[in-house]
């Protein structure tokens, strides 16, 4: 595998996805080079991280503005593949 440096990613880079085992074992099969191409869209829809999220927050502040508590709630689209088990 070669992956270009890309700057972040913030986590999708961290996992490992089937279609790289599918990408290393059509390569074997046909003894040739396979190259692996998605676009954005098919990128957000496929990796682990960041899709839709529903956050629901209360926050409590003294008169001075002081953060003196948070207390909220996340549902969070993990996508097709569970990053943590």
């Amino acid at each position: 595998m070669v992956a270009p440096q890309v700057g972040g990613g913030f986590g999708p880079k961290a996992g490992v996805y089937p279609e790289e085992f599918a990408i290393a074992l059509a390569a074997m099969r046909i003894r040739r080079p396979v190259k692996w191409v998605e676009d954005r869209r098919e990128h957000f829809m496929s990796t682990t991280q960041q899709r839709d999220q529903i956050w629901d927050l209360e926050v409590a502040a003294d008169a001075k503005g002081r953060m003196l508590g948070v207390r909220g709630r996340c549902l969070h689209d993990n996508g097709a593949y569970v990053p943590m088990g």
